[in-house]
């Protein structure tokens, strides 16, 4: 027999604080300002080459700042608009997958009981953002509402990036280098993820080794980095969501060992390459800790679940490891 001393938080969580809805507020303008960054580098070829040049000297960004006589104020302000219009796939793509993946926790609270934070966002230049640190407020009733619980954030937020994912792919043309709707995407972006960039070499007959840039629609992109960004959230530590399911599912002991291998291949940067650094800080500081056991912690949790938990482990690295080219080593997968 087992007694849990539980701290009455655990049934009566307290309210949020100014500072809490504060804290959320600004992690989330931070997040769009890095999601619609993104969009813009990605799709910044559709300027006129002289604004391009012009933008580029960070001293002719001060207001006071003459505009040279080969650029009028209309053609500039124009630019601007049909820039930030351009970028609404890719912006827009990556918040939605976000904000699914955090309704999903939501949802998935609401239909087990279980109360949750305010999700807080947090950006990244790379893919628009990292996903957002939901935790949970009372206490998980078994291992089975734990792994529902963390699985339903990835499964929501997956299921858009894969979608656009797919639509992008079938959009793409890697040869039209003419065409203004497509984006030119670099090749160590496509050696970064050994599924993500054989999946488009395969499909689109793209050399993987070519030093060429392959030009795919912005829903593709969009929809790499929310994979990209689901896969970092399933890496199997802490109290990450494939932590979570990993516990739920294979118990405290296999997270704990899995955890130590997901830390080495991030501090190699194995896992992600460039964004190996900064995302392992955001578990140290957000997520190194596992769940609290929940009240039921022995009854195991069903063979589709152990299924499901292997296969996000599975997916998380597959994506996270970079192709070997034929130079046998393995390019910087940076994401823009």
């Amino acid at each position: 027999v087992t007694f849990f001393v539980i701290p009455k938080e655990a049934f009566e969580p307290e309210p949020f604080t100014g500072f809490q809805y504060g804290v959320a507020l600004l992690c989330l303008g931070l997040t769009v300002g890095s999601c619609v960054q993104l969009g813009i580098v990605a799709e910044v070829s559709i300027l006129p080459p002289e604004i391009v040049k012009w933008f580029s000297n960070p001293d002719n960004l001060a207001p006071d700042v003459m505009l040279p006589p080969t650029i009028t104020e209309d053609q500039l302000d124009d630019s601007v608009f049909q820039l930030l219009q351009a970028a609404v796939p890719i912006y827009g793509g990556v918040l939605g997958s976000t904000a699914a993946h955090e309704l999903g926790h939501i949802i998935a609270g609401l239909v087990n009981g279980v109360k949750t934070s305010i999700p807080y966002f947090c950006p990244n230049v790379q893919l628009g953002t990292f996903g957002g640190v939901t935790r949970f407020r009372s206490l998980i009733k078994s291992r089975k509402t734990l792994f529902d619980m963390a699985a339903a954030g990835p499964a929501a937020g997956g299921a858009i990036g894969l979608v656009m994912f797919i639509a992008g792919l079938a959009m793409s043309n890697p040869a039209a280098a003419g065409d203004t709707q497509l984006v030119p995407l670099p090749p160590g972006l496509l050696q970064g993820s050994l599924l993500l960039g054989s999946i488009v070499s395969g499909v689109t007959g793209h050399d993987i080794n070519s030093t060429a840039d392959v030009f795919v629609h912005p829903l593709l992109v969009a929809g790499w980095c929310a994979l990209s960004a689901t896969a970092l959230q399933l890496l199997p530590v802490g109290s990450l969501d494939g932590g979570r399911m990993t516990q739920a599912a294979f118990g405290r002991s296999t997270l704990q060992f899995s955890g130590l291998i997901t830390y080495l291949g991030l501090a190699l940067g194995l896992l992600g390459g460039s964004l190996s650094l900064p995302f392992g800080l955001f578990i140290l500081f957000t997520a190194r800790s596992s769940e609290d056991s929940p009240r039921d912690d022995v009854t195991p949790v069903d063979n589709t679940r152990y299924s499901i938990a292997t296969g996000a482990i599975i997916f998380s690295i597959l994506t996270l490891l970079p192709m070997i080219t034929d130079t046998g080593s393995a390019p910087p997968p940076g994401m823009m």
